[in-house]
Parts: structure tokens; C-alpha cells; sequence
């Protein structure tokens, strides 16, 4: 069996909800309202996750009032978590691109849940005096974090990657001196152009009574990104001499057009196998390796805060890393178990809905379908892996930290 799980799933609104169970129809919510809506049944289920994409960010807001996207999306998790009830939790996350909303719920009663804090979501803004706590406590985590490395990192590893002048590469959060400028004026009229359910996009996870438990997939055509890709076609290299007491390094490669999203979080997770085995490096502090959709494409990024004596050293580690992939075919035996390990791991993860339902609703976005997450991983091939190695472009590498001068690095 390659189901670790009995799951249905369903993408509509992208294509025709004919020749559904009326039984599905039914509890998909307000299905016509929105550009796709995608489900995903465990009829063993505890909870029901429900993800909300948008799409806009930090990248959408006017020049000038840097902070609206996150402020607005702040400010509308907690009303509608108050709003949807007891048993009920809504969080947010906004990036440059997107806002997510992610609600989760009981079973019984989940679609007046669901309902309440919709309402919340594309409707009316919230009054005054909850604009103001969060504008004041977005300003005094703002004022808290000025001049911290690790913020001036983050927002240096958005730039580096990102099209020149690009608002993508803005702060999420905006800065200080734009957030205090932001009103409800402000907010009124980014919700008004922005959060549209014929935009939207829906993930339902969870039980939800007498669907056929019959499994199918109804796939519509994929999305129109506008991102051609690769983002680069020339790497380079960016130092930033800080006196501070470790450094971070970023390095990132651009993905040419074709790669599978499978295959990428594949070539992640093999990445974070060489680069962070147990027990970890003595000399790295933190390491994390992800995909980041920037607006011209993909891009596999690595990111690592070390000793400042290790840095040569890592960097050369993680340079090579991604060298041997793209380098050599993988030994079926080998690549059996590591997508055994990698299998395991993205089904451990998915065993919260939460995580499940956001991982849906950015399939149906970026592909216009969810993936069955256990065949995909299970049709992965040593050809897979390698096209994906290889379709690699030339890396950029940032670094961050002191300047230890000739002879001071670790080997």
C-alpha cells in the first residue's frame, strides 16, 4: 500500500464541480466564491485544519506604509479567533508574496467555525482600538529588534536573491518609521484590493462526516506564476563585515524551469541529511535549507550561522554538498532509503492538519492541484534527483559577520 493514510482528495474551483458526490459538494466551502479549494479526508481525524491563502504580501504594500500586509493580517487573526468561538485557533503568516491564514477547529461544528471567521477574513475591518494594539506592539517588537543581526541578515538574504529595486525584498514587517505611518485608511483599502475570495484560495483537512471514502483527484490546469525562471543567471558574492560573534552564511541557487516541487523538497532534504548530521557540527549554531519562491523563480537556499572560524570551511561544505548531487548518480539501494527517511518525515510532519492544510492550498496555488504526497514521494527515481541537482544554477553567497583577517579560519 503506498496510503500511510486513507486520503481523498479534491481540487475545485478550478474545474467544474460536475460528477462530484453530492456529499463532497456539500461540504466544501462556499466552493464558487473562490479561484480553488482543495480537501483532504482522515476519517480518524481529531481536528479540522482549514488553510486560507491570499495573494498578497509585504510585496503589495505602497511605498511609504511598509507593514500594512502584516499588520492587516495580525489584526484580522485575532478578531477571527474571537469570533469563531471556543475550540476554534487562528494564526497568520505573511511573506512577501502571500498571506495565510490557517484555522483549526473541531469536528463538530467546524463549517459555523469556519463561517464565523470567514466573515472576519473577507469582511468588514475590525474597529480602531484593535489596529492600534497591534500597530503598538508591532512597533515595540520593531524598537526591541533594531540593529540585531540576525534581523539585518534576514532581511540581506531577501535582497540577495531578489530582482534589483524588487518590493519583495522589502521587510516583512516594514520598519518603524512606514508602520506609524499605516492607518485604517490604509489597511481599508489594501483589504478592498487584495483579499478577494475570487482570489483566494481553500484547503479543508479533516473529518467531515459521510464523504466516499473512494480515493480520487480532480486536478484543474496550472496557475499563471508570471515567474519564468531561473531567478539568476550570474552568481555572485556579497560580504557584510559586522562585529558580532558568530557569522551567518546564505548561498542560494536559482532553479531552472521543469523541476517538480517534489524533487526540490527531495534535494532539501538530502542537503540537510549531509549538512546537519547527528550528533551536529560543534561549530554551527543553526542550519536550515528551504525553497523560496521568489518573483523570477525558485530558489534552493541554505542558510547556516557558525563560529566565525568555521565560516571558510562551511561555506566550502555547503558548495560541495549540492557539487556531489549534481555530480554523480545516486545507488538505487542508497536512494531507496533515503526516500524511505524522507517519506517518513514528510508524513510525520503532515500528521498534524494544520501543516498538511498549508502545504495543500500552496499545491493548488502553485500547480492548480494538490499532490498525493506519499505516490509522489514514491515515484521519485535517481533521474528525478539528478535532473533536479542539476538544474541548479550558478549559487550567491552571502556572509555576515566579522572580519577575522589571513590566517584565523577553522579547517
Amino acid at each position: 500500500m503506498r496510503h500511510a493514510l486513507l486520503t481523498l482528495l479534491v481540487a475545485t474551483g478550478l474545474t467544474a464541480l460536475s460528477g462530484l458526490p453530492n456529499a463532497i459538494a456539500a461540504q466544501i466551502p462556499d466552493t464558487a466564491r473562490y479561484l480553488g479549494v482543495a480537501t483532504s479526508l482522515h476519517p480518524r481525524g481529531t481536528v479540522v485544519s482549514i488553510g486560507v491563502s491570499i495573494p498578497a504580501g509585504s510585496a503589495s504594500d505602497q511605498e511609504g506604509l511598509g507593514g500594512t500586509a502584516w499588520l492587516l493580517g495580525e489584526v484580522l487573526a485575532h478578531r477571527a479567533d474571537e469570533a469563531a468561538g471556543p475550540g476554534t485557533k487562528v494564526s497568520v503568516e505573511v511573506s512577501p508574496g502571500e498571506t495565510l491564514f490557517t484555522i483549526l477547529t473541531l469536528p463538530e461544528g467546524w463549517f459555523d467555525a469556519w463561517a464565523r471567521a470567514e466573515s472576519v477574513i473577507f469582511g468588514a475591518l475590525p474597529d480602531g482600538a484593535d489596529i492600534e494594539q497591534k500597530r503598538q506592539s508591532l512597533l515595540g517588537d520593531l524598537a526591541f529588534e533594531a540593529g540585531s543581526p540576525v534581523r539585518n541578515f534576514e532581511l540581506e538574504a531577501l535582497r540577495f536573491i531578489s530582482p534589483t529595486g524588487h518590493p519583495w525584498a522589502r521587510p516583512v514587517r516594514g520598519r518603524s518609521e512606514t508602520v506609524a505611518n499605516v492607518s485604517a485608511l490604509s489597511l481599508g483599502l489594501f483589504a478592498e484590493r487584495h483579499y478577494r475570495p475570487a482570489t483566494a484560495t481553500v484547503s479543508v483537512v479533516g473529518p467531515r462526516g459521510d464523504v466516499s471514502p473512494a480515493a480520487s483527484v480532480e486536478a484543474g490546469g496550472a496557475p499563471e506564476t508570471g515567474a519564468a525562471g531561473p531567478a539568476w543567471l550570474v552568481g555572485g558574492r556579497f560580504d557584510l563585515l559586522q562585529d558580532i560573534t558568530n557569522t551567518w552564511i546564505a548561498v542560494a541557487w536559482p532553479v531552472a524551469p521543469g523541476v517538480d516541487q517534489t524533487s526540490l523538497e527531495f534535494l532539501t532534504h538530502l542537503l540537510t541529511e549531509q549538512l546537519d548530521p547527528t550528533p551536529p557540527d560543534p561549530d554551527r549554531y543553526s542550519l536550515d535549507v528551504k525553497i523560496r519562491n521568489t518573483p523570477e523563480g525558485p530558489v534552493v537556499m541554505v542558510e547556516a550561522a557558525v563560529f566565525p572560524e568555521a565560516a571558510d570551511r562551511w561555506e566550502a561544505r555547503i558548495l560541495t554538498a549540492v557539487d556531489v548531487l549534481a555530480g554523480r548518480t545516486m545507488d538505487e539501494n542508497y536512494l531507496e532509503w533515503r526516500r524511505r527517511r524522507f517519506r517518513t518525515a514528510r508524513l510525520l510532519e503532515e500528521a498534524r492538519p494544520e501543516a498538511e492544510a498549508v502545504r495543500i492550498v500552496r499545491d493548488l496555488v502553485r500547480d492548480g492541484a494538490p499532490r498525493v504526497l506519499s505516490i509522489a514521494i514514491w515515484d521519485l527515481d535517481t533521474t528525478a534527483l539528478l535532473h533536479a541537482a542539476q538544474a541548479l544554477g550558478e549559487p550567491r553567497i552571502l556572509r555576515l559577520g566579522p572580519d577575522l583577517g589571513a590566517n584565523q579560519s577553522r579547517q
